[in-house]
Protein backbone atom coordinates (compact mmCIF):
# COMPACT_ATOMS: atom_id res chain seq x y z
CA UNK A 1 0.00 0.00 0.00
CA UNK A 2 2.35 2.27 0.84
CA UNK A 3 5.77 1.28 -1.38
CA UNK A 4 7.89 0.72 1.68
CA UNK A 5 10.06 -2.20 1.55
CA UNK A 6 10.40 -5.46 4.44
CA UNK A 7 12.49 -8.57 4.94
CA UNK A 8 10.43 -11.54 4.38
CA UNK A 9 12.80 -14.50 4.68
CA UNK A 10 16.50 -15.09 5.45
CA UNK A 11 18.16 -17.93 3.91
CA UNK A 12 21.86 -19.13 5.23
CA UNK A 13 23.02 -18.28 1.11
CA UNK A 14 21.40 -15.62 -1.23
CA UNK A 15 18.67 -16.00 -3.24
CA UNK A 16 19.52 -16.37 -7.25
CA UNK A 17 16.51 -16.97 -9.05
CA UNK A 18 12.77 -15.25 -9.29
CA UNK A 19 10.02 -16.27 -7.43
CA UNK A 20 6.99 -18.43 -8.80
CA UNK A 21 3.28 -19.06 -7.69
CA UNK A 22 0.19 -20.93 -8.05
CA UNK A 23 -1.99 -18.42 -7.31
CA UNK A 24 -2.08 -18.84 -3.40
CA UNK A 25 1.19 -19.15 -2.46
CA UNK A 26 4.51 -18.24 -3.24
CA UNK A 27 7.86 -19.78 -3.71
CA UNK A 28 11.30 -18.75 -3.66
CA UNK A 29 14.31 -21.19 -3.76
CA UNK A 30 17.66 -20.36 -2.63
CA UNK A 31 21.05 -21.34 -3.22
CA UNK A 32 21.09 -23.15 0.48
CA UNK A 33 18.92 -25.73 -1.05
CA UNK A 34 15.40 -24.37 0.74
CA UNK A 35 12.63 -23.05 -1.14
CA UNK A 36 10.61 -20.82 1.18
CA UNK A 37 6.95 -21.03 1.01
CA UNK A 38 4.96 -17.59 1.46
CA UNK A 39 1.24 -16.50 1.53
CA UNK A 40 0.01 -14.10 -0.62
CA UNK A 41 1.07 -10.89 1.88
CA UNK A 42 4.46 -12.79 2.30
CA UNK A 43 3.91 -14.68 5.96
CA UNK A 44 6.03 -17.39 5.75
CA UNK A 45 4.17 -20.60 5.68
CA UNK A 46 6.90 -23.21 5.38
CA UNK A 47 10.06 -24.56 3.91
CA UNK A 48 11.04 -27.22 1.60
CA UNK A 49 14.96 -28.55 1.56
CA UNK A 50 16.61 -30.51 -1.58
CA UNK A 51 20.15 -31.49 -1.91
CA UNK A 52 21.98 -28.67 -3.94
CA UNK A 53 21.81 -25.10 -4.72
CA UNK A 54 18.87 -24.05 -6.21
CA UNK A 55 19.50 -21.45 -8.20
CA UNK A 56 16.78 -21.86 -11.60
CA UNK A 57 13.38 -20.32 -10.71
CA UNK A 58 10.80 -23.07 -9.70
CA UNK A 59 8.19 -24.17 -12.26
CA UNK A 60 4.83 -24.97 -11.17
CA UNK A 61 2.83 -27.49 -13.00
CA UNK A 62 -1.06 -28.18 -13.15
CA UNK A 63 -2.50 -31.81 -13.39
CA UNK A 64 -6.06 -32.31 -13.37
CA UNK A 65 -6.78 -29.55 -10.91
CA UNK A 66 -3.54 -29.84 -9.11
CA UNK A 67 -0.28 -27.80 -8.44
CA UNK A 68 2.87 -29.42 -7.92
CA UNK A 69 5.97 -27.48 -7.58
CA UNK A 70 9.31 -28.76 -9.45
CA UNK A 71 12.66 -27.48 -8.56
CA UNK A 72 15.99 -28.34 -10.14
CA UNK A 73 19.27 -28.13 -8.42
CA UNK A 74 22.45 -26.68 -10.06
CA UNK A 75 23.41 -30.53 -10.65
CA UNK A 76 20.01 -31.35 -12.95
CA UNK A 77 18.07 -32.72 -10.29
CA UNK A 78 14.98 -32.58 -10.67
CA UNK A 79 12.52 -32.15 -7.22
CA UNK A 80 8.73 -31.87 -7.11
CA UNK A 81 6.27 -31.42 -3.91
CA UNK A 82 2.50 -30.46 -3.97
CA UNK A 83 1.58 -26.91 -4.56
CA UNK A 84 -1.35 -25.05 -2.58
CA UNK A 85 -1.82 -23.41 0.89
CA UNK A 86 0.99 -25.72 2.71
CA UNK A 87 1.81 -25.00 6.58
CA UNK A 88 5.14 -26.19 7.82
CA UNK A 89 8.02 -28.02 6.54
CA UNK A 90 7.67 -30.52 3.16
CA UNK A 91 9.51 -33.10 1.95
CA UNK A 92 9.99 -32.72 -1.90
CA UNK A 93 10.29 -36.18 -3.83
CA UNK A 94 13.25 -36.49 -6.26
CA UNK A 95 11.78 -36.90 -10.01
CA UNK A 96 13.14 -39.91 -11.27
CA UNK A 97 16.68 -39.37 -13.04
CA UNK A 98 16.60 -41.01 -16.48
CA UNK A 99 19.96 -40.13 -18.25
CA UNK A 100 18.38 -39.98 -21.28
CA UNK A 101 15.49 -37.45 -20.59
CA UNK A 102 16.31 -35.64 -17.31
CA UNK A 103 19.59 -32.75 -17.72
CA UNK A 104 22.81 -34.28 -16.17
CA UNK A 105 24.24 -30.97 -17.03
CA UNK A 106 23.92 -27.56 -14.72
CA UNK A 107 20.88 -25.88 -14.23
CA UNK A 108 20.08 -21.93 -13.96
CA UNK A 109 17.38 -20.60 -16.44
CA UNK A 110 14.31 -21.03 -15.27
CA UNK A 111 11.69 -23.43 -15.83
CA UNK A 112 8.71 -23.25 -17.51
CA UNK A 113 5.78 -24.93 -17.37
CA UNK A 114 2.48 -25.18 -19.42
CA UNK A 115 0.00 -26.88 -17.79
CA UNK A 116 1.53 -30.44 -17.11
CA UNK A 117 4.58 -30.11 -19.76
CA UNK A 118 7.87 -28.61 -18.03
CA UNK A 119 10.56 -26.86 -20.21
CA UNK A 120 14.16 -26.23 -19.25
CA UNK A 121 17.67 -25.94 -20.46
CA UNK A 122 21.28 -26.48 -19.05
CA UNK A 123 24.39 -25.17 -19.61
CA UNK A 124 25.53 -27.93 -21.78
CA UNK A 125 23.13 -25.79 -24.29
CA UNK A 126 20.28 -28.41 -24.59
CA UNK A 127 16.49 -27.15 -24.26
CA UNK A 128 13.80 -30.09 -22.92
CA UNK A 129 10.63 -31.04 -23.05
CA UNK A 130 8.98 -32.96 -20.23
CA UNK A 131 5.38 -34.15 -19.27
CA UNK A 132 4.31 -35.43 -15.95
CA UNK A 133 2.65 -38.30 -16.10
CA UNK A 134 1.31 -39.50 -12.25
CA UNK A 135 4.54 -39.12 -10.31
CA UNK A 136 7.23 -38.80 -13.16
CA UNK A 137 8.17 -36.63 -15.84
CA UNK A 138 8.54 -38.34 -19.05
CA UNK A 139 10.78 -37.06 -21.96
CA UNK A 140 8.73 -35.34 -24.81
CA UNK A 141 11.72 -34.27 -26.93
CA UNK A 142 15.16 -32.17 -26.49
CA UNK A 143 17.01 -30.39 -28.46
CA UNK A 144 20.55 -29.67 -28.59
CA UNK A 145 21.24 -25.79 -29.86
CA UNK A 146 25.09 -26.23 -30.48
CA UNK A 147 24.90 -28.18 -33.39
Amino acid sequence: KTGAGRSLVSASKWFWAGAATDGSSIFASSISGQVFILDRDGNQLGTVEVDGPLVATPGILEVAGQSWVVVANEMGELFRFEGGSIKGSVEAKRLTRDVKSVPGSRVKAPLVTVGKNLFLSDTSGKVWGLELRGTQLENLWSLDTTE
